[in-house]
């Protein structure tokens, strides 16, 4: 059985790559980065958690940028991107 990480990426935890290179090293088989890089600007329609928007979103790496990193700096754990899209209702 493999395993794997996920970290929602931001400019205050771990550089994706640095886990990328730890995740390897310790034998983990892939690391998957969540994507979330599309906030609007503006605050109008709440955030359906509560009022104010959690501080991860506004600190997340693009998804694309941080994959890239974890293939260059670490060659046999895959990087994964996860995507979940919601359809939206009028």
């Amino acid at each position: 059985m493999d395993f794997g990480l996920l970290i929602f990426a931001t400019d205050y935890a771990i550089a994706p790559d640095v886990l990328a290179r730890e995740a390897e090293a310790h034998g983990f088989e892939s690391l998957f980065l969540p994507e979330h890089t599309h906030i609007p600007a503006s605050r109008l329609s709440p955030w359906p958690g509560g009022a104010e928007l959690p501080r991860q979103y506004w600190h997340a790496h693009d998804p694309f940028v941080a994959v890239s990193y974890t293939h260059l700096r670490a060659h046999e754990t895959r990087g994964n991107l996860v995507f979940r899209l919601v359809r939206e209702k009028k």
